[in-house]
């Protein structure tokens, strides 16, 4: 994955279930996190079961990244929203537990989930992928799923654009981080999120897992078109190269057995080769911080129209042999058939393939996938 020589996971398949009790706990953490007053007292009212999980994080869809488990859930169509013709959705997610070479499974790293009935007035989806890497990946990646959606509704519902509130809520939920007793030194994750809140798209990133929109191209039976929601973070951008420069860090590849580059390049302490990290943004990663890594999200704003088809989400286990265009091409027939889980499992199953054709190891491989219905 992000860090030098991790790779990696399971095969079971199992499905994602949301029950009373875990929407029971994000009712909790809201109330321990004091968001805002009509959040709180939502969350508080005899009916929290369903109008404060609603009103701070909805009805939540998920995987459970636990000894690199496959699951895989399937969301209902949203509801029409009173104030603005909303788009409805259909959405699923999948995500598959690599393994090192010689095939030994590790801990799948990767997280997916989907929110629906999420934020203000309860009609916005939200959706993220977060790719976990270093010794506490999995832990990073699970804590920002439980924190950010809080911490962007808190930020939301006091007032706050709601790409201002992504902005923020990255940011506390590093700080969160900072406090936790999680060992974040060389342990982070990535992490893309987009909200849906009627026909406008929301999207945020840190790190080098992606979201794209599938357009219809107007002919009729052909290949729609991929376009980029967000730009993956690596040190080759020059935008992001010259603040990690400026910062003091190093960017350089790893070397072979001959001293040749090999692999991605990574950054690097001024004068120590740590962490070797292969993103210039992320969440958690406080080594990588004093190179020039940050946390800071960059966020899209995006006006959805009739042609627009599909949002996918994936961790770079997809990306990593798959273009945007290539991706797109594999679930636009299920996406035209309304069938978000199939499109899903063919997209982790050739991106697998991928993944044997050239490395004897497997990244674990996550798609989120929202149909869009207007």
């Amino acid at each position: 994955m992000s860090v030098p020589g991790e790779r990696g996971g399971g095969q079971q398949e199992t499905p994602a279930v949301t029950t009373s009790a875990s929407i029971s706990s994000w009712i909790r953490q809201a109330k321990r996190l004091t968001l805002a007053p009509e959040l709180e007292k939502a969350a508080t009212s005899k009916n929290a079961q369903n109008t404060g999980a609603r009103a701070a994080i909805g009805t939540s869809l998920e995987t459970n990244t636990v000894g690199g488990s496959t699951h895989t859930s399937e969301g209902l169509k949203s509801r029409q929203s009173s104030h603005k013709p909303r788009v409805e959705t259909v959405h699923a997610l999948l995500s598959q537990g690599g393994f090192s070479a010689p095939r030994i499974p590790k801990t799948n790293q990767d997280v997916a989930y989907a929110i629906e009935g999420w934020g203000k007035e309860q009609e916005a989806l939200w959706m993220c992928v977060l790719d976990g890497h270093g010794p506490a990946g999995h832990l990073v990646a699970s804590r920002v799923k439980e924190k950010l959606p809080l911490f962007v509704a808190q930020s939301w519902l006091k007032g706050k654009e709601l790409h201002q509130a992504l902005t923020q809520g990255y940011k506390a939920v590093q700080r969160d981080l900072n406090k936790s007793n999680i060992d974040i030194l060389c342990s982070g994750t990535t992490c893309v999120s987009c909200v849906l809140h009627r026909r406008t798209l929301y999207v945020a990133n840190v790190g080098d897992s992606r979201a794209i929109l599938g357009r219809e191209s107007g002919l009729q039976g052909g290949p729609w078109t991929a376009l980029p929601l967000t730009t993956d973070h690596k040190p080759e951008r020059e935008s992001e190269r010259q603040r990690i420069l400026a910062a003091g860090g190093r960017i350089k590849a790893l070397l072979d057995d001959d001293g040749s580059p090999c692999g991605p390049l990574r950054v690097w302490l001024p004068k120590e080769d740590l962490p070797g990290l292969a993103m210039s943004r992320s969440l958690g990663d406080t080594l990588a911080g004093k190179a020039g890594v940050i946390p800071d999200p960059e966020v899209g704003v995006h006006t959805l129209s009739s042609g627009d088809r599909c949002v996918l989400l994936a961790s770079d286990g997809v990306w990593e042999f798959l273009s945007n265009e290539d991706a797109l091409e594999i679930v636009q027939p299920f996406v035209e058939k309304g069938d978000a889980a199939g499109g899903c499992s063919a997209l982790v199953a050739k991106a697998q393939s991928r993944w044997l054709e050239e490395e004897e190891a497997v990244d674990d491989i996550t798609a989120l996938l929202v149909i869009l219905r207007f």
